[in-house]
């Protein structure tokens, strides 16, 4: 088993069904990481990692030593999006007034009906969904 000292730039984690993601260093250089030790790693720490012998290297233990001084600590002060690692290309794009109102309203009626302030009947549902339209409204929208 080898040792290397990683400052991690992406952390990709495992598809649908598979087991094994990817860590990734400012480098380049690219290690396999089992699921359940993805979350001893963090973007730009830097670590003591210990690697299994083979053509697929994988974590075996890792060791913190250096904490990212920023998020943005290894990358160049710059306006140009940087890519994310969860697949998108790394631009910002707001959300939609009528998304965010939807998003709004949906996850607060999630949170009535789990905590049993609404039960879940059409009419009261749809009494709940036009209070919260109407609050989103005023809040969010109305500006007098």
């Amino acid at each position: 088993m080898g040792h290397v000292t990683l400052t991690i730039a992406e952390i990709r984690r495992p598809g649908d069904g598979k087991d094994r993601g990817n860590i990734i260093g400012i480098d380049g250089k690219k290690f396999g990481c089992f699921r359940e030790k993805l979350p001893m790693f963090s973007i730009g720490n830097t670590y003591d990692i210990e690697v299994s012998d083979g053509q697929y290297q994988n974590v075996k233990s890792a060791k913190l030593i250096a904490a990212a001084t920023s998020p943005t600590a290894d990358q160049p002060a710059s306006s140009t999006p940087q890519p994310n690692g969860n697949g998108s290309n790394g631009y910002y794009r707001p959300t939609s007034p009528v998304d965010a109102e939807r998003m709004f309203v949906t996850a607060t009626l999630g949170a009535f009906i789990k905590a049993g302030k609404i039960e879940p009947e059409l009419n009261k549902v749809a009494n709940a969904i036009t209070v919260l339209r109407q609050a989103y409204q005023r809040g969010f929208i109305d500006t007098e």
